[in-house]
């Protein structure tokens, strides 16, 4: 088994590795049932029977069998998903732990036949379907499902994904999602019946972890028609370490109510909504993580007073909003970060509360934000960053940005600010009247390394070179695919990929 560590001291986490007298419970879903006692000689078959039976600061072993943890399918609303939702926990000197050793759960389900309704006169079928994509059943622009991450699979294979009725009529085994009516359809091809197909969409959803002192590791979630990785209710010093998310119909990773979580070594990539999206009043903390090619919303988002703390990861890819959003009072610190926008956007979208950034990298923007007073009143600094490919500027500053921004100590290229409508550069008399980065200046930046996005020209500003943790990170996202067998080799349909 090849595992990501995080990069981490010791005295940051308390997570003891042996559990002397925890009761661990054993799953194998190729050789369990259950029906057994979820011993290591009688194992459970699923993880929603551990998840149901573990008590509190035991242990949840599941062995990685290559094949996917999934579930069957169980109606059209999300709210009866299946999900592995852990409400006991542990203490501090005991925590609950549940150890994937690299497994896949996948929230796709087997469509039985009898639940599709046949549409008269055609060869259409339809089946409920409603996802916790929430920035997209929002969106009145866009009635059919996206491009990525695909989600429709007959016999194991991706099918095809139709925009409109008329579309979906000439194309046999395809299939349209009206989200207008909350249906999926489907076009069995001609000569055959849905009992002869094996049928499969996300159904079911990854963990929720509900109470304190909990440590759930080393899992891979594929598919979830709700979120990857959750926090609900107020679990604390609770951690996710070494969970990759992939191809999720709503979020990689989520944060709500007043939970207190934090991820360590984790990533997501694809997902039909933000990778990271927090509510309420939680707060997280993210170490060493990548979020990636996100395909709709923003790449990370913050609500309703919620904060978030990001600690050396990497942002990049996804282009439907600005790679992070800020609103409601909510508070972002990034530190050591290296953050990739899009030319055409804006990096930050930010209306209240704060967002901080120390010695991060940040490039390949529209500009980093419109701190404009009838746009923003997020408070907001910068030191010791910096800031590259920006396209027209750095940011627009209101008409008095201090204190409200407090920027100092950088390094710019292009080197202005756009105030009042003209460009002012760093270090003129106008940006030091109003004091804005009197003490940075401009120099050539040379950005290099994973997506170009990395800067190690700049002694002591930006972020440097990314960890080795976060690099293994990265190329288990972008190097394999999920489908319906588990993760498989970017590009290739073979047997599933083995551990982290």
């Amino acid at each position: 088994m090849r595992r990501i560590l995080p990069s981490l001291s010791a005295g940051l986490l308390l997570l003891p590795l042996l559990l002397p007298g925890a009761e661990t419970i054993h799953v194998n879903n190729l050789t369990g049932s259950d029906d057994g006692d979820g011993s290591r000689e009688h194992p459970y078959a699923t993880l929603y029977k551990a998840c149901r039976m573990v008590p509190v600061s035991g242990r949840i072993e599941v062995t990685n069998t290559g094949k996917p943890y999934q579930m069957p399918y169980k109606g059209a609303d999300v709210s009866q998903s299946y999900g592995y939702r852990l409400f006991r926990g542990g203490t501090l000197e005991k925590p609950l732990i549940v150890e994937g050793n690299g497994a896949t759960i996948s929230g796709l389900a087997v469509v039985p036949a009898e639940a599709w309704k046949a549409v008269p006169e055609t060869r259409l079928f339809r089946l409920p379907f409603y996802p916790m994509s929430n920035r997209l059943k929002n969106d009145k622009k866009i009635q059919h499902w996206l491009e990525v991450p695909r989600i429709w699979f007959v016999d194991g294979g991706a099918a095809p994904n139709c925009r409109d009725r008329e579309e979906l009529l000439k194309t046999p085994g395809g299939f349209q999602w009206n989200k207008a009516e909350k249906l999926v359809y489907f076009h069995l091809p001609e000569g055959k019946r849905l009992e002869e197909l094996r049928i499969e969409l996300p159904a079911n959803y990854g963990f929720y972890i509900h109470a304190s002192h909990t440590i759930v590791r080393n899992f891979n979630c594929i598919f979830s028609v709700n979120d990857g990785f959750d926090a609900d209710g107020s679990p604390q010093n609770s951690s996710y370490i070494n969970c990759l998310a992939y191809d999720n119909c709503g979020q990689g990773f989520s944060c709500h109510r007043t939970s207190s979580i934090r991820y360590i070594g984790c990533g997501a990539i694809r997902c039909a909504s933000s990778n990271v999206c927090n509510v309420n009043s939680s707060h997280a903390e993210y170490v060493d993580c990548v979020f990636l090619d996100n395909a709709f919303e923003s790449n990370v988002s913050l609500y309703n007073e919620a904060t978030a703390r990001f600690v050396n990861c990497f942002f990049s890819g996804g282009n439907s909003e600005e790679p992070i959003v800020q609103e409601h009072a909510s508070q972002f610190t990034f530190l050591h970060c290296v953050i990739q926008g899009s030319r055409d956007l804006p990096l930050l979208r930010c209306r209240s509360g704060s967002v901080n950034f120390y010695q991060c990298t940040l490039s390949q923007a529209r500009y980093l934000a419109d701190f404009s007073a009838g746009w923003s009143r997020t408070c907001a600094s910068m030191k010791r960053c910096v800031v590259s490919g920006m396209k027209n500027g750095i940011a627009k500053l209101p008409a008095t940005p201090y204190p409200r921004l407090q920027f100092a100590d950088n390094r710019f290229s292009p080197a202005f600010y756009i105030y009042e409508k003209r460009a002012e550069k760093i270090g003129g008399p106008v940006l030091r009247k109003l004091r804005v980065d009197a003490d940075s200046r401009g120099e050539l930046i040379r950005p290099g390394g994973l997506r170009n996005a990395e800067c190690t020209g700049s002694d002591g500003y930006g972020a440097g070179k990314l960890s080795p943790t976060v690099r293994k990170v990265y190329d288990r996202l972008v190097n394999f695919t999920a489908t319906p067998a588990g993760l498989v080799p970017a590009g290739k349909a073979g047997a599933p990929a083995g551990a982290l």
